[in-house]
């Protein structure tokens, strides 16, 4: 199969479904960003999408993460108060 049969199969399947605009790397990036907003591992999104490795997929991705770090603090401090509150109940019971 050729570039161009490709190209010209997906530019038809993509104005039909109400997308004439997109590109196939587009959509590529849409897969990836929908993988890490899926909490897919970062080795089965670099393996879904044929990145060499799991380096090179952050470097290109890795900015989508920005915004998770906050999210990411807040469950480790609940996370945290869970093992204190934990270890409070034990203490009180042993006394």
């Amino acid at each position: 199969m050729t570039h161009g049969t490709v190209y010209k199969n997906y530019k038809r399947i993509a104005a039909k479904i109400g997308l004439p605009g997109s590109t196939f790397h587009g959509m590529r990036h849409t897969f990836v960003s929908m993988s890490i907003d899926l909490d897919d591992s970062f080795k089965t999104i670099q393996g879904n999408v044929g990145h060499h490795t799991v380096a090179f997929m952050l470097e290109k991705y890795g900015h989508m993460f920005e915004g998770r770090r906050k999210e990411s603090s807040e469950r480790m401090n609940q996370h945290i108060a869970g093992l204190q509150a934990d270890n409070d109940e034990q203490s009180k019971s042993t006394k």
